[in-house]
């Protein structure tokens, strides 16, 4: 089967870690299958292209046991207001003729593209030209506002009743989905290799806190700064460390100033994936208090290392945190994320790491994940 993974969340040189679930996920596909991926970048990003046939392609990289050809047409990124009803088509024009030189020269079976927008909108017009079925999964948060933006809500509704199939990665993405419009999804979440994290064993006390998360401000990091500083006034004494990178970061910065926190909170920035699987386990607990999420592949990372986790009910959480993993509160409140945190501590002795561990990888083991995803490639392809 030749496979093609299109779309622009994949990892490059500049944002290595642009849609690394994509990147993982095909780590552990079967090397029996053929795949290559078309990621567009803007112009201005600085590649280095090789030529294969007139294609502008970055390499062929390894990734996992598979050598892959990543190709990366290159698109105008302009003033997003003037091009949301357009983006995805003007994604397809300037993606289209990469995808037909592959399809000429390797014959795609099948393409799977990650997000509606703009992605699935642009496969949608590719699949009527070429004529080759695709795999449309949506992984966007805040799913329910983008299909109902006026300029976007027929275009998305097209594209995922033009898929073959529509999977998604959280119970709360499909129940969107259904409401709005009528498409059935199956449910595949994210996967983890849980080989690559180890857990720590006799942790003594909550005291070293962790939040893993691009700084936007819909990941609620402003709330959990607020949250340790209130804490920090009734006694407690949290050390939180905060991974990952965004625009919200002078603000975030300056609210931990602001609050005399520069000893209890340090702004850590981007880790690489190994990195973090090194670090993660010599933390006591995760945090992640995002106010919309539609999974929350960290929460399984921190699971992984037999980290019990405090999150918010805000789309994804809620399938992945149970009582004996962790706990759940309000999104966008301070007050709760401080509450979660003392009732943690008071539960601390119930939490076993082992057990938490052995719960995430009964649910959420990538071999189980890619054999789901195969199962919908191989019906699409013999019908």
């Amino acid at each position: 089967m030749n496979i093609l993974l299109f779309g622009s969340s994949f990892p490059n040189k500049l944002e290595p870690l642009m849609g690394i679930f994509n990147y993982k996920l095909l780590e552990n596909y079967p090397a029996e299958h053929n795949y290559k991926v078309v990621a567009p970048v803007p112009f201005g990003l600085e590649f280095k292209y090789r030529y294969h046939g007139g294609i502008h392609a970055l390499d062929t990289v390894m990734i996992g046991n598979k050598q892959v050809e990543v190709y990366r047409p290159r698109y105008l990124l302009l003033p997003k207001r003037l091009l949301t009803p357009l983006i995805g088509f003007v994604e397809f024009l300037l993606s289209i003729k990469t995808i037909r030189r592959i399809h000429q020269k390797w014959h795609i079976n099948l393409i799977h593209v990650n997000f509606a927008y703009p992605d699935g909108i642009a496969a949608m017009w590719i699949s009527r030209v070429l004529k080759i079925k695709y795999v449309l999964t949506e992984h966007r948060g805040l799913l329910a506002e983008t299909l109902d933006n006026f300029w976007l809500k027929s275009q998305l509704k097209k594209a995922y009743r033009s898929a073959a199939a529509v999977t998604t990665v959280s119970e709360y993405s499909a129940s969107v989905l259904l409401k709005k419009t009528n498409v059935k999804a199956t449910l595949i979440p994210n996967g983890l290799d849980f080989s690559r994290f180890q857990p720590q064993i006799g942790r003594e006390r909550l005291q070293y806190l962790v939040c893993v998360a691009n700084l936007i401000p819909t990941k609620g990091i402003q709330y959990l700064i607020e949250a340790i500083s209130l804490l920090k006034l009734q006694g407690w004494s949290f050390t939180l460390d905060i991974i990952g990178e965004g625009s919200y970061r002078p603000h975030l910065q300056n609210m931990i100033d602001q609050s005399g926190l520069q000893d209890s909170i340090k702004l850590k920035g981007i880790y690489t994936p190994e990195q973090l699987e090194r670090e993660l386990p010599s933390y006591d607990a995760l945090v992640l208090p995002s106010l919309r999420e539609s999974f929350g592949i960290v929460l399984i990372e921190a699971m992984a290392c037999g980290l019990p986790v405090l999150s918010t009910r805000c789309g994804g959480p809620e399938q992945i945190v149970t009582s004996e993993t962790g706990l759940l509160v309000a999104p966008g409140s301070s007050e709760e994320l401080a509450k979660g945190l003392k009732e943690l501590d008071a539960k601390w002795s119930s939490y076993d790491s082992v057990a938490i561990r052995s719960l995430a990888e009964s649910k959420y083991s990538i071999d189980s994940v890619v054999n789901s995803y195969f199962t919908i490639y191989k019906s699409i392809t013999r019908n």
